[in-house]
């Protein structure tokens, strides 16, 4: 697609060629935020090992499940897209 060529978004080419740029962006975007959450975490975790206290556990428990999160998320963007529809129609795709 060049900068000049207007976009015919009734074409199925144009729009799976749409989707899958935002889908990159999106999948960037989130590894971004996994490897902040992942250095966040680590650092967490040498503090904790310096200081036990109840709030670092909280912290800890908060920025792992937050690791899992965009990593499953992650996981779900990497997935074939027939894949995707099939788990969505089924109800398991949130």
């Amino acid at each position: 697609m060049g900068s000049n060529t207007e976009l015919d978004f009734e074409e199925s080419k144009v729009i799976a060629e749409v989707v899958a740029a935002f889908l990159r962006l999106r999948r960037r975007n989130l590894a971004s935020q996994l490897s902040q959450m992942q250095f966040q975490l680590m650092a967490a975790q040498e503090q904790s090992t310096e200081e036990a206290d109840e709030e670092s556990d909280v912290d800890l428990n908060q920025l792992t499940q937050e690791v899992q999160r965009l990593s499953l998320q992650i996981r779900r963007l990497d997935r074939p897209p027939a894949l995707q529809s099939t788990t969505a129609a089924l109800g398991n795709g949130n």
